[in-house]
């Protein structure tokens, strides 16, 4: 059930923010510790993303996958 719904979803967002924080307190002792282990294990994790090349032919392949494109991939008609 969605609580954050209706007209005052904004007052209710604002309520949650300090429960949020220090929810976020209270599991920085236990996930900064893990953390820093799994660096230490892992090694550190530098997510770089997709050059524009390779989206292009990520892009590419997923359409030659899915084949041509028909009425039906055009989304939502208004109407």
């Amino acid at each position: 059930m969605a609580y954050c719904t209706g007209p005052s979803q904004l007052y209710i967002a604002n309520t949650m923010i300090p429960v949020v924080k220090v929810l976020i307190c209270i599991t920085y002792v236990i996930s900064k510790p893990i953390q820093l282990a799994l660096d230490a294990i892992l090694g550190v994790h530098h997510d770089c993303g997709y050059a524009r090349k390779d989206l292009r032919t990520l892009i590419q392949i997923h359409e030659q996958k899915k084949g041509p494109k028909t009425d039906d991939d055009q989304g939502p008609k208004e109407g």
